[in-house]
């Protein structure tokens, strides 16, 4: 799967010896997909792979666009609609990008794990 990923042009990483994770895809700074993986034996040569993707934000932007909606709020409070709703408007934007750079880490990983043969029921 990693060499897969690496052909296609992702950014990967291993996990640790204590990660709960074992891959990680990174398409860009604000956000990413980890991926757990188990296999199983079933006996006569077959064996069943089992993969667990699951998205990862960046902590300082996640922090980052709290403090932009907290701002936002307080200057709805005072009335400052224009400044409100500028700085709303920053938070979402750094919110879809999270959104986007996840959603890129798992199409990739979701492509790599298709080209190499897995799918749902197999």
């Amino acid at each position: 799967m990693e060499a897969a990923l690496k052909a296609s042009g992702a950014s990967v990483q291993h996990g640790g010896n204590y990660d709960d994770w074992d891959l990680e895809v990174r398409d860009g700074v604000f956000g990413a997909v980890r991926a757990r993986m188990a296999t199983e034996e079933h006996g006569a040569g077959k064996q069943l792979a089992r993969i667990s993707c699951r998205p990862t934000f960046s902590t300082g932007v996640v922090v980052l666009v709290l403090v932009l909606l907290s701002i936002s709020a307080g200057a709805a409070l005072d009335r400052a609609w224009l400044a409100s709703a500028t700085i709303a408007g920053a938070a979402l934007i750094f919110s879809l990008r999270i959104f986007q750079d996840c959603a890129t880490a798992t199409a990739a990983a979701v492509r790599a794990l298709k080209e190499l043969g897995y799918g749902e029921t197999q």
